[in-house]
């Protein structure tokens, strides 16, 4: 073998130097990126999500954060909900629940944003109105509530 030689030892038939346009693989990113984000939205608005997100708060709630609220509130009258120490109690209590909900959402899927970073979720709860947490799905480019998903919805 000479060193002038040209081997090849491609595919058969294939053609040298030809690469995809960057529009092809710029349509394959974007498809690529939708799919993640209808599975990242059909896994926000699935049952056993919440469910299990609400199971996890719970347990955080049980095991020691009940307790450091209530002795926060040690020798307060909590127990009229219209008083202005009742409602600061009862906010106190949902904002650590809804922030444990939104930590296990987070861990399920991944992050608080769909892939495309176009949508992310927030949680809201008011234990004295309503029976679980609300959480909604946002569209971040105006901001606007898309959807609500969750146990109670």
């Amino acid at each position: 073998m000479l060193n002038d030689e040209l081997m090849h030892w491609g595919v058969k038939g294939m053609r040298w130097g030809y690469r995809k346009s960057p529009a092809a693989i710029a349509a394959k990113e974007a498809k690529r990126v939708e799919k993640e984000d209808y599975k990242w939205g059909k896994t926000l608005g699935a049952r056993k999500t919440h469910i299990k997100a609400f199971n996890a708060a719970a347990e955080k709630m049980n095991t020691g954060e009940i307790e450091r609220i209530n002795a926060k509130y040690k020798g307060k009258n909590v127990d009229d909900p219209n008083s202005p120490i009742g409602k600061q109690y009862y906010k106190d209590f949902s904002d650590t629940f809804a922030k444990h909900y939104s930590n296990s959402l987070r861990s399920q899927l991944g992050g608080d944003h769909a892939p495309s970073k176009q949508f992310k979720y927030e949680v809201h709860y008011d234990m004295m109105n309503e029976f679980a947490p609300r959480v909604y799905m946002v569209d971040k480019s105006n901001n606007q509530r898309v959807g609500v998903v969750g146990i109670g919805q």
